[in-house]
């Protein structure tokens, strides 16, 4: 399980709110379902390479989780807006 809060919205580059409005969004409806083999190995990757730099907490390691950070909410919105407009 992986949440978000409004600050990854930051890491995002985000000024127009657009971003933070995808995950609101997101939040009516949690749960995302992986289907795909790819999907989950990339979601997974990413995972893993947070909770490395956190657990590893080497120099740079806050810069870096929120970059991971930001690239797992935009595959989780990008996730969300494919499924709706394929009604998947």
């Amino acid at each position: 399980m992986v949440s978000f809060t409004e600050d990854v919205t930051h890491g995002l580059g985000e000024r127009t709110g657009e971003a933070l409005a995808r995950l609101r969004a997101l939040a009516a409806d949690p749960v995302l379902p992986l289907a795909d083999d790819n999907e989950i190995r990339r979601l997974t990757a990413l995972c893993v390479d947070l909770y490395e730099e956190r657990f590893l907490a080497r120099e740079g390691y806050r810069l870096a989780m929120h970059g991971y950070l930001a690239l797992l909410a935009i595959a989780v919105v990008r996730l969300a807006a494919s499924r709706a407009r394929t009604g998947a």
